[in-house]
């Protein structure tokens, strides 16, 4: 038996025969949301391994079956004078500032190196690379059918996140070169203050509803 993710030549000719006789340009959807076993009985045969059950619910938002499924109801919009501060710029970073733009919060990233990316933007040795594979290492709502590899180089992947920050308009909530020294909660007010330093020595003081931290390790 062939290892995983390789087939015979005949099965490989067979399947294109068949692909070429069945995906015409008048194709309409007919196969909806698969069933959660299936789906994963797909998935498996499609990344050539084992998908637990756990990847799923993942798996089905970055196959575009379901798109940004919500765990709590919205029931009303933030008010004005909630804003939250983000710290760092990397991919959960990125990933929270698009989602409560999306949701209607005011919010501010601050990032202490001179650029986006977070890892990737830091280990730029030679041959450094995603050690997971693309299809899971991804936005599930930007997803990118042109990794030229299984695990994506770094490069490549700060090429990805400086695309995901433009298209959806991040660089002007995001201050970078600026560190976060301390936040603090002020119980009376229900509200942080954050101290930042920036390149020049100042240190502004923030204050916000909500502090979510996104620095890694």
């Amino acid at each position: 038996m062939p290892p995983p993710g390789q087939f015979p030549a005949e099965v490989i000719t067979e399947i294109r025969k068949r692909a070429r006789e069945v995906l015409t340009n008048d194709l309409t959807a007919v196969l909806g949301v698969p069933d959660p076993e299936l789906f994963r009985r797909m998935a498996s045969l499609r990344t050539a391994g084992t998908v637990a059950e756990e990847f799923v619910p993942i798996l089905l938002e970055q196959a575009g079956f379901q798109i940004g499924q919500r765990r709590v109801p919205v029931t009303k919009k933030p008010p004005a004078d909630l804003g939250v501060i983000v710290i760092g710029a990397g991919m959960i970073g990125l990933n929270a500032a698009i989602k409560l733009g999306e949701a209607g919060f005011g919010y501010r990233v601050f990032e202490s190196r001179d650029d986006i990316g977070g890892t990737w933007s830091r280990n730029v040795y030679p041959g450094a690379a995603v050690d997971t594979p693309s299809h899971y290492y991804s936005y599930s709502f930007e997803l990118n059918p042109d990794w030229s590899r299984y695990y994506p180089t770094g490069p490549e992947y700060l090429d990805y996140m400086h695309a995901v920050a433009e298209k959806y308009d991040l660089y002007k909530n995001i201050e970078l070169s600026t560190a976060v020294v301390t936040a603090e909660w002020d119980e009376a007010a229900q509200k942080w203050t954050v101290v930042t330093r920036r390149t020049d020595g100042s240190t502004p003081r923030h204050r916000a509803s909500a502090a979510i931290t996104g620095f890694g390790f």
